[in-house]
């Protein structure tokens, strides 16, 4: 490494994170779609559903449409589906492979939910909610889902919460200590929380903590009307609106913080990709995104061309997708070359897949964040990295292949387990990068190469591989 200036040392000896197709993480070209206005937008495995919405208003209330624009992650396809009932003012969670969909402004099919299960790629119907209700919130904990709050038959703000536990299928009943719909819906670890219902300025948080099964209240730092929140890590971020606040909940602690908005705005919706927070702010005639760098505290700020202010979003890979009806935009941060692909199949019928994914910046202000998807359920491994991109075949006996050569780093200090989503991250310390001869900070301008290595069962004991990604670092 080339001996900086002192005054330019702490500037100079980590490189800049940078794109190989473009300078900057980017919005993708709209794609027109055709749901109705206010959809549900869900992550559920490598899919992204975009399910219902209102199609017009009248007298008697809206009509809503139960059809279902379907983007899978892998191909970068988007297909058409159907839920079973014409759904708005609904609302989702997630179980496992399992996306949950419950509730309906006319409230006629209220004792059935759709649900979509991304294993199969198949839809099918279930009982549901006893109690009848539209503008509900969902989120999950665990096997455990939770539908919240939200309107009755006679329009009347509920306190209902019901939830489905996935591994019995069996429904239970609970209430929030404040009635109202939409009530903001995160979880962190064991817990779900619920907070701010629509229109109500409050402090109080309802909090189900699943690994005992009982329900308590905290109290926000700020009382605000926030209208979103999102999960990183630990923590949960509130949202903040006018009051210029985002409350922010620590699982690892018990403790809450906040930080300060870059303006004041109402939040419609919030996702999280890689370590940085999207917050998408109501601003006419576009919606103003905030991006909130976890690792610096830093803000900046993009401009999305959403036409409608009942926008909702999801991440999925390297993509933060946000829709409000008759368009999807689709926020990208996948940086690097994808080669070796595809991958030898695995035990799961496909072949896994890596992807890297960063923000510019040095070391200590940006990212890279390596993620494996496709891998088999609860298997274990490592990532693996190279200035060299050979193709070995099988090396060792493995039914993959090797697309990296020369020294060979290991990130064997810290293996991954894929749990039953069959997926894994690691972020990178460029600083300190493994190689046969230890740790290395990786020099301005180098090309590294990574993949990953996993134990499968197909059908006997063996290994495989994912493809691979080529970086460039200046």
């Amino acid at each position: 490494m080339l001996k900086p200036a002192a005054s330019s040392l702490a500037a100079s000896l980590v490189p800049l994170v940078a794109l190989t197709h473009s300078a900057l993480a980017q919005w993708a070209p709209p794609v027109s779609i055709h749901p109705g206005i206010a959809p549900v937008v869900v992550a559920v495995g490598d899919t992204v559903l975009i399910a219902g919405g209102i199609t017009s208003i009248s007298t008697s209330g809206p009509g809503c449409t139960a059809e279902v624009a379907v983007y899978r992650d892998g191909p970068g396809t988007w297909t058409t589906e159907w839920l079973q009932y014409a759904r708005c003012g609904h609302a989702a969670a997630v179980v496992g492979s399992r996306a949950i969909f419950v509730g309906d402004h006319d409230l006629t099919p209220y004792g059935f939910a759709d649900v979509y299960d991304d294993s199969t790629q198949t839809w099918s119907v279930m009982p549901a909610l006893s109690v009848p209700r539209t503008h509900l919130s969902a989120t999950s904990v665990g096997d455990i889902a939770l539908f919240a709050g939200g309107l009755d038959r006679l329009g009347m703000p509920s306190d209902v919460v019901e939830l489905y536990d996935d591994a019995t299928g069996t429904w239970s009943r609970a209430t929030l200590s404040q009635e109202g719909i939409i009530p903001v819906a995160a979880s962190v670890g064991s817990k779900a929380l619920f907070a701010n219902p629509f229109g109500t300025t409050s402090d109080v948080v309802d909090i189900y903590d699943a690994s005992v099964g009982q329900w308590s209240t905290a109290t926000l730092q700020v009382p605000h009307s926030s209208t979103a929140a999102t999960t990183l890590g630990s923590r949960v971020y509130f949202a903040g609106d006018a009051s210029g606040a985002v409350d922010i909940y620590d699982d690892s602690t018990g403790q809450w913080s906040t930080v300060t908005w870059p303006q004041t705005a109402e939040c419609v919706t919030a996702t999280t990709l890689g370590t940085k927070l999207l917050f998408a702010l109501r601003a006419h005639p576009t919606v103003i995104v905030n991006t909130y760098d976890t690792a610096t505290g830093q803000w900046t700020s993009d401009a999305c061309p959403v036409p409608s202010i009942a926008i909702d979003s999801a991440t999925v890979g390297t993509s933060a997708l946000f829709s409000g009806g008759l368009a999807v935009h689709r926020y990208d941060d996948a940086i690097g070359v994808t080669y070796c692909a595809p991958a030898v199949a695995n035990s799961t019928g496909g072949p896994a897949r890596l992807t890297a994914q960063g923000f510019p910046g040095t070391v200590a202000q940006g990212y890279a964040l390596l993620r494996a998807v496709d891998l088999p359920p609860q298997t274990t491994g490592y990532f693996l990295n190279s200035r060299d991109p050979p193709f070995v075949v099988g090396p060792g006996g493995s039914q993959g292949n090797l697309c990296l050569g020369g020294s060979i780093g290991r990130y064997s200090s810290t293996p991954f387990d894929s749990g039953t989503s069959g997926t894994a991250s690691l972020q990178l310390d460029l600083a300190s990068t493994p190689t046969p001869l230890g740790a290395v900070s990786i020099v301005a301008g180098e090309t590294w190469n990574f993949q990953a290595w996993y134990r499968d069962a197909n059908p006997g004991p063996t290994t495989n591989f994912t493809d691979a990604v080529s970086v460039i670092l200046q």
